[in-house]
């Protein structure tokens, strides 16, 4: 079935000038109000999901080619990448991520920070050391670790898990993955010295779970990050 094309323009002057518009849709559609894109191309859309920002505090009227006309409630960015996805993938959009697999997130105007500090509190209460004392550095200065060390086995399972729970951590908490990448290496057949330096990492954990990995907008920084106290 054929649709109407109209060209529209705005009829209030600080709006713009002349807006270029392609419409498709039924007579039902044309009534609703409309948002103005201030994208390259400035299109119109009824849907104000569709912007990533959008000031509403600009009004006006747009004229279609059959005089009828609609009101302006609003000029903002479209958000390509959210349409693109929409339209390949049947999605709902739920707003900006605040939590996601263990990892807190707050999207702030002046950076992105991320914590694992509920995470971390859970890990410790699991290996039963909430109550430990922590420590300032996550390895034993002048400590070798060894794979042919002669110290009593442990557990291999539970050892296992202690260090996947580490590597995990290491998401938000990079200071510590030098010292998890050590006690990674003896997965196999965890010796006593092992495991030390394992619990040794759960006790610097224990005095940095509120620290957060924070990029910062506008600062060379953001590029990597920075590790900082919440």
């Amino acid at each position: 079935m054929e649709e109407r094309n109209n060209f529209a323009t705005a009829e209030e002057k600080n709006v713009e000038d002349v807006i270029f518009l392609t419409y498709r849709g039924n007579e039902e559609c044309r009534k609703n109000v409309w948002y103005l894109d201030t994208g390259a191309s400035n299109h119109m859309s009824g849907l104000k999901e569709l912007f990533m920002d959008l000031d509403e505090t600009i009004k006006g009227e747009v004229t279609f080619g059959d005089s009828s006309k609609i009101p302006v409630k609003g000029k903002g960015m479209f958000n390509n990448f959210k349409i693109a996805m929409t339209k390949e993938f049947e999605m709902t959009d739920i707003g900006e991520m605040s939590y996601f697999l263990g990892v807190e997130v707050k999207q702030m105007e002046d950076g992105i920070f991320m914590s694992q500090r509920k995470y971390a509190e859970q890990i410790l209460s699991q290996f039963r050391m909430k109550d430990c004392n922590p420590v300032a550095i996550p390895v034993e200065t002048g400590v070798e670790l060894r794979i042919d060390s002669n110290r009593k086995s442990v557990n291999p399972t539970l050892y296992k898990s202690m260090v996947e729970s580490l590597r995990y951590l290491t998401f938000t908490q990079p200071n510590i993955t030098y010292a998890v990448g050590s006690v990674n290496r003896y997965t196999e057949r965890p010796k006593q010295d092992h495991f030390n330096a394992a619990k040794r990492i759960l006790r610097y954990v224990r005095g940095t779970s509120c620290w957060i990995l924070a990029f910062d907008r506008l600062s060379e920084e953001s590029k990597a990050g920075r590790i900082a106290k919440e």
